[in-house]
């Protein structure tokens, strides 16, 4: 179940990182 949540937060937080620029997640990760 945790890790379900987790997946599911980290798609949502990809989804809305996606409308603001994705170069600036790439260069983090």
């Amino acid at each position: 179940m945790v890790e379900l949540a987790i997946s599911g937060l980290l798609v949502g937080w990809e989804l809305t990182l996606q409308g603001r620029g994705r170069r600036d997640w790439a260069a983090a990760g």
